[in-house]
């Protein structure tokens, strides 16, 4: 990827874009892209010396901020003409991608966030918006007595109205939504703001408990920005992965259901790291406190011959296993979800740049879950990539979570964004007699192709900078014009990412209205 600023203008989506992406096991290589797709929780921040050079941004900085977005969006949505301007924005802001500038990404993004205010940001909410926050270390031992340090730095330049102080509080809070420390820092503003500062974080420790706590930059006027989960631990996240994995190394298994299960606590063991990755999000995403207590459950249960996947409920990262590779992907089993009869399974695909987080995390901030809480179903969201052209692997998939759970065969559906809809697109023909319904965001063009479909609905944004909708409406409507069961549905304002967020709800409704019919007996 390019790290220059280029021309900041609509770059068309192509399927050769789509086709330089490199899959290599579980790491997504990608040259740049349009889309958003990045889901993590890390850091964001600001403080005051001039001119320094900006901090590097990373997938977990721009997930932190689509999050934001995404949040911010939910909770106070635009009306009328704001709609389409805010989505020209946000798809505007994602083009810089495309180049590798993710500092102009996030910068796009935090201006288009600004755009949900009535009165617009404050400098401090600028400035807060603009930075990055690291803890040294990044998971705190209990009882190791040695005071974290911290470092904030500008990821890009802020532009202030005026020359002054500005005072941000660092706040603490525990699990139980409590504060538990609190301090100022001040940032001293100018006509060009960058900030690199480094301080303790002069807490008391003896308010520190086991599990997560989130630490917050909170401006004067009450608004707060998510920074970074900070776990307390009874030992390094270092210390538990070496053990656990001591307890892993000897053990094999015959039964294909624990071989992925193997795996699978092998990959999330791997997570344990101190300090985490920046460039793979579910480092960012996850907990490591109860990552932690979990894999150790898990190897206990592995030990003793135990599949710990089994009808488990709630949102977990796991892999499955194939040969020559392992595809990460996220599940979510609504705690309402009766796992003793047959399940419905709708298989998200996010879009290209992204990976299995971004339906969980990002779009709509995780309406996806939400919508399967309240519809009851099953959710699985893989990396896309492997999936591309390829039924084989998604039967795959769905025999691997068939080890976990009893699937529905009856209500089998997948949906998928850009990419994640044109790989949507090419197995629904394919896998015609084990697929109830599909839902395509933004994309469908290659529909044309296809002889023979489930029950399919598409949504096309009026206002996509990034696959405009004449790219994808000629293939929807020649599947149209063949008798296939296609819908097609246009929403002039939306763009390219806001579309999924504002059309989510009515195409999950789309799918849990149908059912597959069983197939006639000869």
């Amino acid at each position: 990827m390019t790290g220059g600023v280029l021309p900041n203008r609509a770059v068309p989506f192509t399927s050769e874009m789509a086709m330089k992406t490199v899959y290599k096991g579980n790491r997504h290589l990608a040259n740049a892209s349009v889309v958003m797709w990045f889901s993590a929780l890390p850091l964001l921040f600001a403080s005051g010396c001039l001119w320094m050079p900006p901090a590097p941004v990373t997938r977990a900085d721009l997930g932190t901020s689509l999050k934001r977005f995404e949040r911010r969006y939910a909770a106070n949505p635009p009306a009328g003409a704001r709609v389409a301007e805010l989505s020209r924005a946000f798809d505007q802001a994602t083009t810089s991608f495309f180049f590798g500038n993710y500092a102009e990404v996030v910068k796009g993004i935090e201006g288009a966030a600004a755009m949900l205010s009535a009165n617009g940001p404050s400098d401090a909410e600028r400035v807060a918006a603009s930075l990055k926050f690291r803890l040294t270390p990044s998971a705190y031992v209990l009882g190791s007595g040695a005071a974290p340090g911290f470092r904030l730095t500008s990821m890009y330049e802020v532009t202030l109205a005026s020359e002054s102080a500005i005072v941000l509080k660092l706040r603490v809070v525990n699990e139980a939504g409590e504060k538990i420390h609190e301090q100022p820092i001040e940032v001293q503003g100018a006509a060009s703001t960058r900030i690199d500062i480094l301080g303790t974080l002069t807490i008391d420790l003896t308010k520190l408990k086991r599990g997560n706590h989130r630490v917050e930059l909170v401006t004067a006027e009450g608004a707060a920005f998510a920074v970074l989960n900070w776990p307390a631990v009874e030992r390094s996240p270092a210390q538990g992965r070496e053990a656990n994995a001591a307890r892993l190394a000897p053990l094999s298994f015959d039964s294909p259901a624990l071989q992925q299960a193997l795996a699978s606590a092998r990959a999330r063991n791997a997570l344990l790291l101190d300090p985490p990755g920046e460039d793979r999000v579910i480092e960012f995403v996850i907990d490591r406190s109860a990552l932690e207590a979990s894999v150790a459950d898990e190897v206990e249960r592995l030990a003793a011959g135990e599949n710990p996947y089994f009808h488990r409920k709630g949102d977990y990262w796991r892999v499955f296993k194939r040969e020559g590779d392992e595809i990460p992907l996220r599940v979510y089993c609504p705690a309402g979800l009766d796992v003793g009869k047959p399940v419905p399974v709708v298989v998200a695909w996010h879009g290209y740049g992204g990976d299995e987080n971004l339906f969980p995390e990002g779009y709509g901030a995780g309406l996806v879950k939400r919508l399967a809480d309240q519809h009851g179903f099953l959710l699985v969201c893989p990396l896309t990539y492997p999936f591309l052209n390829s039924p084989v692997v998604f039967d795959r998939l769905l025999e691997v979570i068939g080890h976990d759970y009893t699937i529905d065969a009856s209500r089998v559906y997948v949906m998928g964004h850009s990419l994640g809809a044109a790989c949507a697109a090419s197995i629904a023909p394919r896998r015609a007699d084990r697929i109830a319904a599909a839902c395509l965001f933004a994309g469908g063009s290659n529909l044309a192709d296809a002889d023979r479909l489930p029950p399919t609905v598409v949504f096309l944004g009026g206002a996509d900078l990034v696959s405009p909708p004449e790219r994808s409406r000629p293939g929807v409507q020649a599947a149209i014009g063949k008798g296939l069961p296609v819908e097609l549905r246009e929403k002039p304002d939306l763009g390219h990412t806001i579309l999924v967020s504002e059309s989510l709800a009515d195409g999950v409704t789309f799918l849990m209205q149908k059912v597959r019919s069983a197939p006639r007996r000869k």
